[in-house]
């Protein structure tokens, strides 16, 4: 991410700010509520730097505020939420491992969504098919009836691959439920 040359750094915000670790919350002490709004799914807050007003996003001020300095890379949220800046949901990882922990990818074609990492609904084979990215490569995994097959195809990849992502390996809550072409729609039966 790079560093960053700024006046904001850990004595300017714990003046005037307090954060709640346990909930992930920046609240103004002068005015005494919460602050912070959302931007491009993250939640910001706007500081003067400088004499220049910048957004700066609220987990990685999250981050300087209780370890002293900037990040070294990216600010990963494990659980996935984005607005989720409590200190024990972010970590400071590499480009490469914050991809691997991406949540699954949002459709553009309006076909429904597998709902799970690693699994998308290819139109040509009317199939589920899982594939991983792994070293800058996108490796295929096989095309599947059912996208819960083909996810775990995908989770055992991931497993095997993403060796530093412990939230990743945390597998024991799938949902058992398919996805079945019925003509020109999809029916869901759990």
């Amino acid at each position: 991410m790079g560093k960053h040359y700024c006046i904001v750094n850990q004595e300017r915000l714990h003046q005037l700010y307090s954060y709640d670790p346990d909930t992930g919350i920046f609240t103004s002490k002068r005015i005494g509520i919460a602050v912070g709004g959302l931007h491009k799914g993250y939640l910001s807050l706007e500081l003067h730097d400088n004499g220049i007003l910048r957004r700066f996003p609220i987990h990685r001020l999250a981050w300087l505020y209780v370890n002293g300095k900037w990040p070294d890379n990216f600010i990963d949220h494990i659980n996935g939420i984005k607005t989720d800046n409590r200190i024990c949901n972010l970590r400071d990882v590499t480009s490469k491992q914050n991809t691997e922990n991406r949540n699954p990818s949002i459709t553009k074609s309006g076909l429904p969504r597998s709902g799970y990492k690693g699994v998308h609904w290819s139109r040509t084979s009317r199939k589920w098919v899982a594939s991983i990215g792994h070293n800058k490569k996108l490796i295929y995994l096989g095309s599947f009836d059912d996208p819960l097959e083909a996810y775990k195809k995908y989770r055992k990849k991931a497993i095997e691959l993403h060796t530093h992502n412990e939230f990743a390996k945390n597998v024991d809550s799938l949902i058992d439920y398919s996805w079945k072409y019925g003509g020109d729609r999809f029916l869901l039966t759990i």
